[in-house]
């Protein structure tokens, strides 16, 4: 694997982490919210092999993949309005944050998938830069005691909070089985990222401790407000949390590229495009009800995806030693 597909598939892992998979699930597990993460890096080595290993070619599963970057588009679109409506631009109306994100990352998919690649390798330098800054600014006031006691949670809430770490964290990697990366190399590049989502739930719950965190929407972005640097540059937050929105301009860029590909239609891929996150702002953005039952049943959306691709997986075996036969 180069530098180029090491890099998203470094982006793939973290999108959906933000705003969507921390906050719950240490909602749910409080300190043990650690634990899920680490179990979840596990049980996502094995999904990552699934993925690699179930390519889908029939019509059934090209609408299942359809379906699935639609997903994609809602996730993001909803996320990146609230994460910039709430703490950048709040006198913004919402449609233009929108529309602007939708545009750019519409554009983006345009480009050659070379062009796409080699940009996700500056944005990758950044995004580690970024982090390195964060993590050392942060070390100095980390108490491990916020993360005893262990195991105070149920122990289905530790399951529940490991599979939706690990299928949400996986399920991106959707958009790079075109490239028949090799299996080995793509586990190890998912682990790497997986191991600073990790890094960044362990700050959450040191720094933050895990009642603090269980209040915010976003910990992560709270987190960062403890950082000074050289005891008088405040609001630093600002600079170092503008590296999650390009998480998600390579996710949602190479969503629209894969579903032009499978649409094969341009009216019916605009107007998903139009219709998915003009629908999204008017029945979620605001709206407490749905985010949260979004929330709770996103691991088991993603994980039916799990289900499905195992079963391919499970038939390709199948035909593949019914013609040795």
């Amino acid at each position: 694997m180069n530098k180029e597909d090491f890099s998203l598939v470094y982006f793939l892992t973290r999108p959906i982490f933000l705003g969507n998979i921390l906050a719950p699930i240490i909602g749910m597990t409080g300190s043990d919210a650690l634990i899920c993460l680490i179990l979840g890096n596990i049980v996502g080595v094995f999904f990552i092999f699934l993925l690699n290993k179930a390519k889908l070619n029939n019509k059934f599963y090209r609408i299942i993949k359809i379906l699935l970057y639609i997903l994609f588009i809602i996730i993001s679109t909803y996320t990146i309005e609230v994460f910039i409506n709430d703490f950048f631009l709040l006198e913004t109306p919402k449609w233009i944050i929108i529309a602007t994100s939708i545009i750019l990352c519409l554009y983006a998919s345009y480009k050659d998938y070379k062009v796409i690649k080699y940009t996700s390798v500056i944005l990758f330098i950044l995004s580690l830069f970024t982090l390195g800054i964060s993590f050392i600014s942060l070390f100095s006031y980390v108490k491990l005691a916020s993360l005893t006691p262990f195991f105070t949670s149920k122990l289905t809430s530790i399951i529940k909070g490991t599979f939706i770490y690990a299928t949400l964290s996986t399920i991106p990697h959707i958009l790079v089985n075109e490239d028949n990366l090799p299996v080995k190399k793509h586990i190890k590049c998912y682990l790497f990222s997986s191991l600073i989502c990790s890094m960044i739930c362990f700050l959450v719950l040191t720094v933050l401790t895990p009642e603090v965190a269980k209040i915010y929407r976003f910990p992560e972005y709270i987190l960062l407000k403890r950082i000074r640097l050289f005891n008088f540059i405040e609001n630093f937050e600002n600079i170092l949390s503008t590296i999650w929105y390009l998480d998600y301009f390579v996710f949602l860029t190479l969503t629209f590229k894969r579903l032009k590909k499978e649409v094969n239609n341009k009216p019916i891929f605009y107007s998903i495009i139009i219709l998915t996150p003009t629908l999204t702002n008017l029945l979620l953005v605001n709206k407490y009800y749905p985010i949260l039952i979004l929330h709770k049943h996103l691991g088991l959306i993603a994980l039916i995806f799990i289900v499905i691709f195992s079963f391919s997986l499970i038939k390709k075996l199948f035909i593949s030693s019914e013609r040795h036969k």
